[in-house]
């Protein structure tokens, strides 16, 4: 939209739509954990989604080197991508790749996330990365972390945390462990309702209706 200014004045932007009610199921601390994840370490700094070449390993690599203590779990399948090449990353004693999972269990294992990850890399192909999981994560109440990925900091800069450097990561994970609130949880859960299918709809229809109310007063003028 923003490379042909021509035709905003007949263009309307919808970022990705959420199911909140779906993903917000993850916030029910009360609920069933698989055992695969229940089983690892806490913290957990997860992820899920196509793992894929997109993905910043080298930067994971660092910051589970960096801490130990945490652990980092990936969830979703091998895209275009062979495990060869990412086995350096995958061998670190902190570090879980858990597979494919079905959506429907996907609230499930993020209940057991302390922080959602979007650890892309920032390179040309991510200037133009919107991810979907932006708005599950939100929706979820958990803190998310993000590299400078172009459309997160101009989208969701208000409840994601997005950093520049390895070490921003590593420095802003650790303080969003150590100072998650009830309000902030809340802040990123109304976040996502305001994207939420429901609400997209909605405002498609206001955009529908408004237009149809011009024409058909343009229309009455044109009778006079």
């Amino acid at each position: 939209m923003d490379e042909r200014p021509a035709y905003h004045a007949k263009s309307h932007h919808f970022p990705t739509g959420v199911d909140v009610d779906h993903f917000a199921r993850a916030g029910d601390s009360g609920g069933s954990v698989p055992s695969e994840i229940r089983a690892i370490r806490r913290p957990i700094l997860g992820y899920w989604g196509a793992v894929d070449h997109r993905i910043d390993f080298e930067l994971l690599a660092y910051a589970a080197a960096a801490r130990p203590d945490w652990s980092f779990v990936l969830l979703g399948p091998l895209v275009a991508l062979q495990r060869e090449t990412i086995d350096h990353f995958l061998r670190l004693p902190n570090v879980y790749w858990l597979g494919p999972k079905l959506y429907r269990d996907i609230p499930e294992y993020a209940r057991a996330f302390d922080v959602c990850l979007l650890p892309f890399k920032v390179s040309d192909e991510g200037r133009y990365l919107n991810p979907t999981k932006t708005l599950e994560y939100l929706a979820t109440g958990k803190p998310v972390l993000s590299t400078r990925i172009p459309d997160v900091e101009r989208f969701y800069a208000d409840t994601v945390e997005i950093t520049g450097t390895r070490e921003e990561f590593v420095e802003a994970a650790r303080c969003l462990l150590e100072h998650d609130t009830a309000e902030k949880r809340a802040r990123r859960v109304a976040r996502a309702q305001d994207c939420s299918w429901e609400s997209m709809v909605n405002a498609m229809w206001s955009i529908v209706d408004q237009t149809i109310c011009r024409k058909a007063a343009k229309a009455g003028q044109g009778r006079r």
